[in-house]
C-alpha cells in the first residue's frame, strides 16, 4: 500500500483529473479515493474492463488493446474530460491498459502501458514483467504504486516510491512537450511565429499533411473561392487510427506551410471534438474522410453514438465540404455515392468531379 501521506499531498495540490484504467492496476483507484481529499483531485475514475467498453471510452476499437499508442489514447481521452467536468490550468488525463497473470498460464508476456498528460507534456511508462515473480495481486499493487508515482512526477513533486522491481525487470519512460494554449489549440502564423490570440476560423481543412501536397493547395484555393472565406489549416497531436504525434514530428510537418498558410495545431482526434473547438467551422476533407464521419465502426460500432454525434455537430452550425476522391480500385467516388442518410444531409456540402478531383495522395507520395 501507498502511505496515506504521499496519497494526500497529491490530493493537496487539488489538480482536477481523470483516470482511465483497463483493470490492471485499478487498485490505484481505491488507494486515492480512500485518502480524505480526493474530491480536489479526481473527477472520475473509470474502469473500461471489456473491448466494448475501451472501444466506447475511445470512441474507436483501437488497433491493439495493449499498446503505448492506446494508453495515450486514453490518457488524450482523459484529459478531455477532465477539462469538460473542470477546467482548470493544471487538468491531467491518465491512461493505463496492462496484460497481467490470471487464473490460467498466459503465454504472452506481462506487461503494461501508462501515460498520462497534464498540460503540453506526456510522460509514458511501460515494462515488461518476469513471470511467475509474483502472483496477480503482488502484479497489481505494483502497477498501482507505478501510477502513483507517475501522478508524482506529473504534478513535479520530489517524492520517490520504493518500487520492488526484479532484477531483470525495466521500467522505460519518456516525456515530450508541446506549447499549449489554455483553449486547447496555438496558430502557427505564415511567418512560422505562433500566436497568442487567435480569431477563430471559418473554414478549417485538418489533415496530417504527410506530406502537404499539390492537392491540398488546389483543393484550400477552391475552397476559399467557393465560400469566400480564409482557409486555415489544422493537424492534430491526437490521432483516431495512429499513435500522438512527438513535438519533432509536429515542428516538422509545420515546416511546410512557412510562408504559405496558418496552422493550428490541435488535441483533437475526432470531428465532433474539432467541432467542439470551432462551432460554426466548415470542414474541409475528403471523401474517404467523410465515410469514416459516417461510418459507425468509428462509434464503437454504434449507430446511436454516430447519432448524437453528428446530431452534436448540426446544434454546433458547423459542416462539411466533401471533395470526391478515388478509392483503392481507382474508382472516382464523391460526396453522392457515399450514402448520408437525410436526417443529416444537410451537414454535408459536395464538390463536383469537375469542379476538383486530384488523384495523386499523400500515401502514393510516399511510396506506400
Amino acid at each position: 500500500m501507498i502511505p496515506s501521506e504521499i496519497i494526500s499531498k497529491i490530493h493537496s495540490l487539488a489538480y482536477p483529473g481523470v483516470l482511465a484504467i483497463t483493470g490492471g492496476g485499478a487498485n490505484a483507484i481505491s488507494q486515492l479515493l480512500t485518502v480524505p481529499g480526493a474530491s480536489q483531485t479526481i473527477l472520475e475514475a473509470i474502469v473500461p474492463y471489456s473491448e466494448n467498453a475501451l472501444n466506447r471510452w475511445l470512441g474507436h476499437p483501437p488497433e491493439q488493446y495493449c499498446s503505448a499508442g492506446t494508453a495515450r489514447a486514453m490518457a488524450e481521452r482523459a484529459l478531455q474530460k477532465a477539462r469538460l467536468y473542470q477546467p482548470h490550468e493544471h487538468n491531467w488525463g491518465l491512461g493505463c491498459t496492462a496484460s497481467l497473470a490470471t487464473s490460467r498460464p498466459k503465454l504472452g508476456e506481462h506487461r503494461f502501458f501508462l501515460a498520462i498528460k497534464k498540460g503540453g507534456i506526456v510522460r509514458e511508462y511501460s515494462a515488461v514483467l518476469q513471470k511467475g515473480a509474483r502472483d496477480r495481486a503482488g502484479e497489481e499493487e505494483l502497477l498501482a504504486q507505478i501510477i502513483l508515482q507517475a501522478l508524482l512526477e506529473a504534478f513535479d513533486q520530489p517524492e520517490r516510491l520504493a518500487i520492488d522491481f526484479r532484477e531483470a525487470e525495466v521500467l522505460h519512460s519518456s516525456s515530450d512537450s508541446l506549447q499549449r494554449l489554455p483553449a486547447g489549440w496555438y496558430l502557427q502564423d505564415l511567418d512560422g511565429r505562433i500566436r497568442q490570440e487567435v480569431p477563430t476560423p471559418k473554414v478549417l481543412f485538418p489533415g496530417s499533411f504527410r506530406p502537404l501536397h499539390a492537392g491540398h493547395r488546389k483543393l484550400a484555393d477552391l475552397a476559399k473561392q467557393r465560400l469566400g472565406q480564409a482557409v486555415y489549416f489544422e493537424l492534430s497531436r491526437a490521432n483516431v487510427d495512429k499513435p500522438s504525434l512527438s513535438e519533432s514530428e509536429i515542428r516538422h510537418r509545420l515546416k511546410q506551410f512557412e510562408g504559405y498558410a496558418p496552422v493550428l495545431v490541435t488535441e483533437a482526434p475526432t470531428f465532433l471534438e474539432k467541432g467542439r473547438l470551432f462551432p460554426g467551422t466548415v470542414f474541409v476533407v475528403g471523401a474517404d474522410t467523410a465515410v469514416r464521419i459516417i461510418d459507425p465502426r468509428y462509434y464503437g460500432d454504434d449507430s446511436s453514438q454516430r447519432d448524437a454525434a453528428l446530431d452534436e455537430l448540426l446544434a454546433l452550425r458547423n459542416s462539411f465540404l466533401v471533395a470526391g476522391r478515388c478509392d483503392a480500385e481507382g474508382r472516382f467516388v464523391d460526396l453522392d455515392q457515399i450514402g448520408v442518410d437525410l436526417r443529416h444531409r444537410s451537414l454535408f456540402t459536395g464538390l463536383l468531379e469537375s469542379e476538383f478531383r486530384f488523384d495523386i495522395s499523400s500515401t502514393s507520395i510516399r511510396g506506400g
